[in-house]
């Protein structure tokens, strides 16, 4: 390089991702759905307030994603499907597959809603990649957490599990480092939900 790395670009190197080009911006003008493999390899690929559906692998090899309010639904139904973000955020993101599997191959970070209605999300075996999101909504499917570890850290959270977790730590969206208090208000069985704001 002939400049300094931003702290941006250093914490994607130290999260074992590579900062994002961005040369060329794409932008929805409309909902987005793909039979196969979405990988973005450079530039930036912007949302909107669309959607994307992929039935494939989603694989952000060094790319620029901006979710903005847009939902990324995964439906796909075989077994061998990845989810590589590259160190980007989703806004949504929703497993919805009948019967299919999405490995991870890097942390996975959900700004706000986590839903999975079918097929099973792996945090991928001897790597046990860390779950962060807002919210959780699991109302099917499988979490393979392995020995990893599920974040949520929305400023209203909601958590709806069907599946047992090995780490859940409660975070604040608003403080870092954080070690303190949660209140759960209201909740039963598999569910419970935070309304202090």
């Amino acid at each position: 390089y002939n400049r300094a790395l931003s702290a941006s670009e250093i914490a994607s190197l130290y999260a074992g991702t590579q900062p994002g080009t961005s040369v060329v911006t794409q932008t929805l003008n409309a909902a987005l759905t793909i039979n196969g493999n979405l990988t973005l390899n450079a530039g930036t690929l912007a949302t909107g307030s669309n959607n994307i559906t992929v039935t494939g692998n989603w694989e952000n090899n060094g790319g620029v994603f901006t979710p903005n309010t847009g939902t990324v639904t995964l439906n796909g139904t075989g077994a061998g499907g990845a989810i590589l973000n590259g160190g980007w955020t989703f806004n949504n993101l929703t497993i919805s597959g009948s019967g299919g599997t999405y490995t991870l191959n890097d942390r996975l970070n959900v700004s706000s809603t986590l839903s999975i209605s079918a097929g099973t999300l792996d945090t991928r075996s001897g790597s046990n990649y860390l779950i962060h999101a807002g919210t959780i909504n699991q109302t099917g499917g499988t979490i393979t957490p392995r020995t990893g570890t599920v974040v949520i850290d929305g400023a209203t959270s909601t958590l709806t599990l069907a599946s047992a977790l090995n780490n859940l730590r409660i975070e604040s969206p608003r403080e870092s480092g954080l070690v303190g208090y949660w209140s759960f208000d209201s909740g039963s069985g598999l569910s419970a939900t935070d309304k202090s704001g």
